[in-house]
């Protein structure tokens, strides 16, 4: 059989959680059998194209649509018509534009895939989600989720969604003693430090401004506190300013983008992610994997708690103080087991990887009727 092609649409190919998810699956698929293209919008390279180049993808880029709108849908056309895809695999509903294109363009395997859950929107954004609903059930051949709940927010049910879970390699990210203390010596962090986390786009959605009030009040209790952050994003300057604004240079660090994530997760005691909404992040499995207790806000899906180490708390200045509280009252012992619980599972990309080629095997063979959830 020759090779599938397969084109992804991404606003970024940058290390966030969708891009991510993707490169953990495709890292493991044989690529003399199946081919990842992508299209992103904009002109900026994102950290993870390099990888995806190595391994003979194309990336389009192509201008925003707010940008130059005539131009935006000619390269969309173009690609699609000239591309000979069999499959477009589209992440995130507001992409669904794209699905009548790709009909009209002859692509016969039109996929979405639902990547969030428990989004906070306005009666406008709930409209605009209704008339992409709309297009997501006359035109996609396909509906994937990361989860249930994220079944459920986008497609109001469970049936005939495929799921693929935001797996990872697992052990991987497995606690390690001899990584937490090479990462703590390089940032002069002593043993008795309490280190909190957090690894995420610095955005409005992540809330990096509720750490900053969190850390305002816990180093009035704890002095020998430190919060590391690892990403990078639009909010950059705005987070420093607030750092300085509070006088929290010396226990606030922004590390910027890294590869070796895991070797940060094992330096941490706690991780926090006080996002606005959320879907299913692949980080909060990578810091399970890792043994890490979490605590994170309530727009986080319950579903996520596989290990039991996990708080969810609400946001907002009024709960700065449970965000403390649940902070000093943890105890970060005996990483090492609870990460192997994971091992296996759903979460397993080796496992993971295999199930979504063999799907896509599945539409090129066109045997509509070998669905299996």
């Amino acid at each position: 059989m020759r090779k599938i092609k397969v084109l992804h649409a991404f606003t970024t190919l940058d290390n966030g959680g969708v891009e991510s998810f993707i490169y953990n699956y495709y890292s493991l698929m044989p690529k003399e059998k199946i081919q990842f293209d992508f299209f992103v919008l904009g002109n900026q390279t994102g950290f993870l194209e390099k990888y995806f180049i190595q391994w003979g993808s194309r990336i389009f880029h192509v201008p925003r649509v707010v940008n130059n709108p005539i131009l935006h849908f000619i390269k969309i056309l173009h690609l699609l018509k000239l591309g000979e895809y069999d499959i477009i695999h589209l992440h995130g509903y507001k992409s669904a534009y794209l699905l009548p294109l790709a009909k009209f363009c002859g692509i016969n395997n039109r996929i979405i895939h639902s990547h969030m859950a428990n989004v906070e929107e306005t009666f406008w954004q709930k409209k605009l989600r209704k008339l992409y609903s709309f297009l997501i059930n006359k035109y996609s051949t396909d509906k994937f989720a990361c989860g249930r709940e994220a079944a459920i927010w986008l497609y109001n049910k469970l049936d005939r969604i495929k799921l693929f879970h935001n797996a990872i390699n697992l052990q991987k990210f497995s606690f390690s003693s001899v990584s937490r203390q090479k990462i703590r010596n390089n940032l002069n962090i002593d043993d008795n430090t309490l280190v909190l986390g957090n690894v995420s786009r610095l955005s409005h959605q992540k809330n990096q401004q509720f750490l900053i009030k969190i850390m305002n009040s816990i180093i009035k209790v704890k002095k020998n506190t430190k919060l590391i952050h690892i990403g990078s994003g639009e909010d950059r300057k705005k987070v420093e300013e607030l750092i300085d604004e509070n006088g929290l240079g010396q226990y606030v660090e922004l590390l910027g983008v890294k590869e070796n994530i895991a070797d940060y997760l094992s330096a941490m005691d706690i991780f926090l992610l006080p996002s606005l909404y959320e879907g299913l992040p692949v980080i909060l499995i990578e810091v399970q994997a890792n043994g890490l207790y979490s605590i994170v806000s309530q727009s986080v899906t319950s579903e996520m708690n596989e290990i039991g180490r996990m708080s969810f708390l609400p946001i907002g200045d009024n709960n700065i103080d449970k965000w403390v509280n649940s902070i000093l009252s943890q105890n970060n012992s005996n990483r090492n087991s609870i990460s192997n619980s994971m091992f296996g599972g759903k979460y397993d990309i080796e496992t993971q990887s295999k199930k979504l080629f063999q799907e896509y095997t599945r539409m090129m063979k066109g045997n509509i009727n070998a669905y299996k959830k």
